[in-house]
């Protein structure tokens, strides 16, 4: 089969989530004066991948360690343009009226509770990273949740706390970002949509100085939310030719059974799940991988890519070391599965064979990976995000969150 053109790290903007592995996209072009074609040595590049492996594994930790439900309600709101402040909230030490009216500067708002250490921890600790990094045009306001709301302002005053708070005791705004109890944050960009959340104070430092290198454009507005109706989310549809498997486009996919993970295993909420059928003997196999890796690399929020082969533990180990596939070599989670189970579902003849499931479930794509190709992908990422956007907006709020008090 013919490769189709790679996908590219960064797509636009308007589509995908800037997550923190997009990010690092910002960071300084190599110098120009570098050798070229092929004159950097084989040791430069074992540094400069030494290297860029290392500030991989340095912000993987700025990701804040939160439950399922509670990343993936922050999650929600990321790409879009940040909620407005509810009038039900009270404002102190000239926190601002309104979000929008902050355009053109980075805001970081960091939930917490004041009648609790970790709360009042979680805040200053924020606070301090912002101020050590000596940020200008980045501003920092806390919101306090609505459980100990009666009482925070006095708690404030008591502490001396000067940051601007808005006070959410109906929890709207809590409702609307997607926070519960534990202290979490929200970094919006200067085009007024939230990039991140969850983040740890290094984390806040660096993800804001990141954004603040991006130009504001005063006439581009902040991303809506699209308009979620009843109307069925219109997802592509695919006659690419196979004879590997079964066809099962349009129907729903198997439950995803694996016997162990090798690489550790990912996060597939609400995400699109690329199952990539291989395993370490097949040479075709082998030579997707890297096509796989800018897969993951290109869709971090959007898809979860997954190799699943059917080898026993000790032949995939031998086939590892002898094609020298160390897991450094994998940017997608690699799972073992030697029952079968989703191969038998998909009646697998012959590999590599890649199956893509949405959200809901369905089979959406079938093929050779090497065909998965941008425009593909676009169409793909674009329907299962509406997909997910209307899953978020039809259930707005996770049981248990923040009820709202009857006016009056």
């Amino acid at each position: 089969m013919t490769n189709s053109r790679s996908i590219p790290t960064l797509l636009l903007s308007a589509l995908l989530v800037t997550s923190i592995p997009a990010l690092a996209a910002l960071a300084p072009p190599t110098d120009a004066s570098a050798p070229s074609n092929g004159a950097a040595s084989k040791s430069q590049q074992g540094a400069q991948d030494r290297a860029a492996k290392e500030a991989a594994r340095e912000r993987a930790k700025w990701n804040l360690k939160l439950d399922k439900s509670d990343r993936a309600e922050c999650d929600k709101g990321i790409g879009f343009v940040a909620p407005t402040i509810p009038e039900s909230c009270e404002r102190l030490s000239n926190a601002p009226a309104t979000l929008s009216e902050l355009r053109g500067k980075v805001v970081v708002l960091q939930t917490f509770n004041a009648k609790t250490a970790s709360g009042m921890n979680a805040l200053k600790k924020a606070a301090a990273a912002l101020e050590d990094a000596r940020l200008s045009d980045v501003v920092f306001v806390g919101v306090q949740i609505p459980d100990g709301a009666d009482i925070a302002k006095k708690l404030l005053e008591k502490a001396n706390v000067k940051t601007p708070v808005i006070i959410d005791t109906n929890g709207e705004l809590c409702n609307a970002l997607g926070a519960f109890k534990n202290p979490v944050n929200f970094v919006i960009d200067r085009q007024g949509d939230i990039k991140c959340a969850g983040l740890t104070a290094d984390g806040l430092a660096g993800i804001s100085k990141e954004l603040l290198a991006i130009a504001f454009l005063e006439n581009v507005p902040a991303t809506e939310r699209p308009k979620i109706t009843e109307t069925a989310i219109d997802f592509p549809t695919f006659n690419n030719r196979f004879d590997g498997a079964t066809d099962l486009r349009g129907k729903e996919g198997p439950a995803f059974k694996v016997d162990r993970w090798w690489n550790g295993e990912p996060d597939p909420t609400g995400k699109l799940i690329v199952i990539d059928f291989w395993a370490t003997w097949c040479p075709p196999c082998r030579a997707a991988i890297p096509h796989m890796n800018e897969l993951a690399k290109a869709y971090p929020n959007d898809v979860c890519c997954v190799g699943v082969t059917d080898e026993s533990s000790s032949a995939f180990e031998k086939g590892s070391m002898k094609e020298n596939l160390s897991k450094s070599k994998f940017s997608y989670a690699i799972a073992l599965a030697p029952g079968k189970e989703m191969y038998n579902f998909f009646a697998v003849r012959s590999i590599p064979h890649c199956a893509i499931m949405s959200t809901d479930g369905l089979v959406r794509w079938q093929g050779h990976p090497m065909e998965l190709n941008e425009q593909a992908m676009t169409q793909l990422v674009t329907a299962n995000r509406l997909l997910v956007a209307k899953s978020s907006l039809s259930t707005p709020a996770a049981s248990g969150r923040w009820k709202q008090k009857p006016a009056g």
